[in-house]
């Protein structure tokens, strides 16, 4: 069992930095990319527009599970979106 949580870990880790990865391609600061990627404005990033943001900004796409594996954990209070705060302190980081 803890084999396949450090596992998980592991590809949500991986997940996270390809993201980091992909964003820093477009050369747009975290606030910009945040705002881009928010299509509703509503200050919270869910799942699709999340797929879809990274498409728009990077022409490259991620595979659903790592969208949802981004979003799990960068959302730390569990309503399944990311606000601006839990992406910018996530994606600091790298």
């Amino acid at each position: 069992m803890a084999e396949d949580t450090g596992s998980d870990e592991l590809s949500i880790e991986k997940a996270i930095e390809a993201l980091a990865g992909l964003l820093k391609q477009s050369e747009m600061t975290l606030d910009e990319i945040f705002d881009k990627i928010d299509a509703d404005s509503d200050g919270k990033i869910s799942g699709p527009e999340l797929y879809n943001g990274i498409k728009d900004i990077t022409g490259n796409n991620m595979s659903l599970g790592q969208i949802s594996k981004i979003i799990k954990i960068l959302d730390d209070n569990n309503d399944n979106r990311v606000d601006a705060n839990e992406f910018k302190n996530a994606l600091a980081k790298y």
